[in-house]
């Protein structure tokens, strides 16, 4: 058998497989999230969201909308901006759709099959991976066709179609950066009996490229700085409600 902390067969191997794989981490660590607590911060954030989509219908942050694009579109250079371009590739589908594929193929495919409760969770994460993807698409293209934001005068530097609020890349990359790096943490948390995991390092990983990734829309002119806000207020909403459903399948708790 295969000792902990090592791969056999494609699978994790972990302190509980020599038990048969019945068992799992019965305390949940500090850092894990019930379905409550997910929840309701998914909600705190959707008034997040409303309170801001009002400010932009009202015109109340049309001065710092201006102020904030004017002062990015001053800092323009050759190569600050093809760091930018590269930065909000990854962003788009042609890097996210095939990442959380191999996320939740990684995921779904964790455990071997002899550990059947934490088999069963894992392919759990790897659909909230899934969802998480495909609905911050959907959901942000649902939002487009209702608030019809226009995008910004400035001369773009890269291509964007369609209403520009709430920024789908800001809110797409968050939602799925924020739930693949907490599965992520949760199968190795799982795998290692609840021990020797550092879910604080894919979280500031995830900020970082979600944080960037909103930078450089308003950067490049293709949104708002309140387009971004929103999409990051909404793709955390969605993040949290994904993550909700997920520990309530695990634990119903």
């Amino acid at each position: 058998m295969s000792t902990p902390g090592t791969c056999g067969s494609g699978a994790l191997s972990a302190p509980w497989l020599a038990e048969g794989g019945g068992r799992l981490d019965r305390e949940r660590p500090h850092w894990r999230l019930s379905p409550r607590t997910a929840a309701l911060s998914a909600a705190v954030l959707v008034g997040l969201f409303a309170g801001l989509a009002c400010a932009v219908a009202s015109g109340r942050v049309a001065d710092l909308d201006a102020l904030v694009a004017g002062w990015l579109a001053g800092l323009r250079h050759p190569l600050v901006t093809v760091l930018m371009q590269a930065v909000t590739w990854l962003g788009s589908a042609a890097f996210l759709v095939p990442l959380g594929l191999l996320t939740a193929a990684w995921v779904w495919s964790a455990f071997p099959a002899s550990a059947a409760l934490p088999r069963r969770q894992a392919r759990h994460g790897a659909w909230a991976v899934l969802i998480a993807l495909s609905g911050a698409w959907l959901l942000n293209s649902a939002l487009k066709s209702v608030f019809q934001r226009a995008r910004p005068d400035l001369p773009p530097l890269s291509e964007a179609f369609g209403y520009s609020f709430p920024s789908g890349h800001a809110m797409v990359t968050l939602a799925f950066f924020a739930v693949s790096s907490y599965v992520v943490a949760v199968t190795f948390s799982t795998a290692r009996g609840g021990r020797h995991t550092h879910p604080a390092v894919l979280a500031a990983a995830a900020a970082v490229v979600t944080l960037l990734v909103g930078l450089s829309r308003i950067y490049l002119g293709v949104h708002f700085p309140s387009d971004v806000a929103a999409g990051f207020a909404a793709g955390a909403a969605w993040a949290l409600t994904v993550i909700a459903g997920f520990e309530w399948l695990r634990h119903g708790r």
